[in-house]
């Protein structure tokens, strides 16, 4: 079992940082994918997505996750939270930034390779999202 949560200290951002070997960001926001216990502890974090935004455009600036999990569930629904909580704050374009993720992993995550970057169109993905499937992007 996990949970996804924002990151709210700057401190809590750089510890998870380093415990998934990840560069740590402090110009950035950030969520967290947290392994939990049976009666809901936190036991240790599996992804960490940090994003920086402005305007009507967001970008994925790093996205890690702890061994034996690359790929998993974890980081997918953390990057789908990610994107959700942009739309809501009406921020309409996500790009990845994130140069060491594979092209097969941005298209699983609903990237689309357009105007020679990765992005995510988060109006036409919440409008019709079964068109952002792997064979679609």
């Amino acid at each position: 079992m996990f949970k996804v949560t924002p990151v709210t200290s700057p401190y809590l951002q750089q510890d998870t940082a380093r415990r998934l070997g990840a560069p740590y960001l402090p110009d950035t926001y950030a969520f967290q994918a947290t392994e939990m216990t049976e009666d809901a502890e936190p036991v240790c974090p599996l992804a960490l997505c940090q994003f920086s935004f402005s305007g009507k455009e967001a970008s994925l600036k790093s996205l890690d996750w702890a061994p034996d999990h690359e790929q998993d569930e974890a980081v997918v629904i953390l990057v789908r939270t990610v994107m959700n909580w942009l739309w809501r704050a009406d921020i309409s374009l996500f790009v990845c930034a994130d140069s060491r993720l594979s092209e097969v992993f941005c298209r699983r995550l609903g990237f689309r390779y357009d105007s020679g970057r990765w992005q995510i169109d988060l109006d036409l993905f919440y409008r019709s999202p079964c068109s952002y499937t792997e064979q679609n992007t």
